[in-house]
């Protein structure tokens, strides 16, 4: 499977960007663009996951697999060294392929993620996946579709972040229409399936490839996770921030990465 996806830089170290659950590559433009100016020798290559963005979707089983074996066989294309830098579900995608590829990915640096179960710590995902399955097919405008998602109890930051899922078709003469450019059932029968997944033991497996940065103000990444990392040996580090990173602390992530990245 080919995976959507742009590129920035021509250095002769690969980064590989993945986004978090229904997102897309396209919220780390600003974090690829940054990330190329502050290191000039790397390529940083922002992905849509399976069932993501532009990328083909997702093939049943709806579990972590359906994410992992596509981006394995996109990481096997890129040249080596490789590091994957991975924002919530797409940090455990990174552990998975680093297990699988253990010769190919040198790093895996996880963007306010652990390894173990997510289990209720998104208290966001029952919430978004009514109003996804609720929602229209089709609406005639964006302003349409931002009402019709906090109709159901979104946030206007949530829905805001929603609407990048859906696409023009039609034109744009007013008569097109904007459409759910995923698969809104897979997706969500997705998440409910991934969350329990445990990767402690193959986080383990790869623990001195691997490094964390989290948000102060998230609850992703539990004291007991961090006290469990540092065992291991995996640095942690905390910024001034909530799950989104790359929005909130985004000069402070752009600084740890560049100091970390395949040096």
């Amino acid at each position: 499977m080919t995976l959507a996806h742009f590129k920035r830089g021509e250095g002769s170290r690969t980064v590989l960007l993945l986004h978090g659950f229904l997102g897309s590559g396209r919220n780390l433009t600003s974090l690829a663009q940054r990330l190329s100016e502050a290191r000039s020798d790397l390529t940083i290559i922002s992905a849509d996951l399976p069932g993501h963005g532009t990328s083909p979707p997702m093939q049943p089983p709806y579990d972590l697999r359906a994410l992992v074996e596509p981006v394995v066989a996109f990481a096997d294309a890129l040249p080596a060294p490789l590091a994957i830098v991975g924002h919530s579900m797409g940090g455990r995608v990174g552990v998975e392929a680093a297990n699988q590829r253990p010769d190919r990915v040198a790093q895996v640096l996880l963007l306010d993620i652990a390894p173990g179960p997510i289990g209720d710590r998104n208290t966001d995902l029952e919430t978004v996946a009514r109003a996804l399955l609720a929602a229209p097919a089709s609406f005639a405008s964006r302003t349409e579709a931002r009402a019709a998602l906090m109709q159901h109890g979104l946030s206007a930051a949530l829905a805001d972040w929603l609407l990048m899922n859906l696409a023009n078709v039609g034109g744009n003469d007013g008569g097109g229409r904007l459409v759910w450019r995923i698969d809104r059932q897979a997706l969500v029968d997705f998440g409910k399936a991934s969350r329990g997944d445990d990767l402690w033991p193959h986080a383990e497996a790869i623990a001195q490839k691997l490094a964390l940065a989290y948000g102060r103000r998230s609850g992703f990444v539990t004291h007991a996770d961090r006290a469990r990392l540092a065992e291991l040996g995996v640095e942690t580090h905390a910024l001034d921030a909530g799950h989104y990173l790359h929005v909130d602390a985004l000069d402070a992530l752009v600084a740890w990465l560049a100091a970390r990245l395949l040096r």
